[in-house]
């Protein structure tokens, strides 16, 4: 099982275990990403080239709808909420800093009224 420790201080995500990396969080995300784990979130994985546009995808447990989180964590912060319904992978959402080429992701249900 994955295990990190994130500084904000330092913008840190160090992962712990077998395979030993220390990554830094854009300062865009890394509010974000600070606010989640203080609401109970948890780092599941880190994909590092995750995506075609993308260079670091931290993903995790559990948290709210991106658009609900405060302003702080999203657009004022630099960052942008994503949503994937693509059938060929997991529903997932998130913010995504397109600047700095990382995202923040987590699991969520499909809304009848998204689409």
């Amino acid at each position: 099982m994955l295990s990190c420790t994130f500084d904000p201080l330092t913008r840190s995500l160090a992962s712990t275990g077998a395979a030993r990396h220390v990554d830094i969080v854009c300062p865009h995300l890394a509010p974000g990403l600070e606010y989640l784990l203080a609401q109970g979130s948890t780092v599941v994985e880190v994909n590092r080239m995750a995506w075609s546009l993308i260079d670091l995808d931290i993903v995790l447990d559990k948290a709210a709808d991106p658009r609900s989180l405060p302003a702080i964590v999203g657009e004022d912060a630099g960052a942008e909420t994503w949503v994937n319904f693509d059938p060929h992978y997991p529903l997932a959402h998130g913010l995504v800093c397109g600047a700095c080429r990382q995202a923040l992701a987590w699991p969520h249900q499909r809304d009848p009224e998204d689409s």
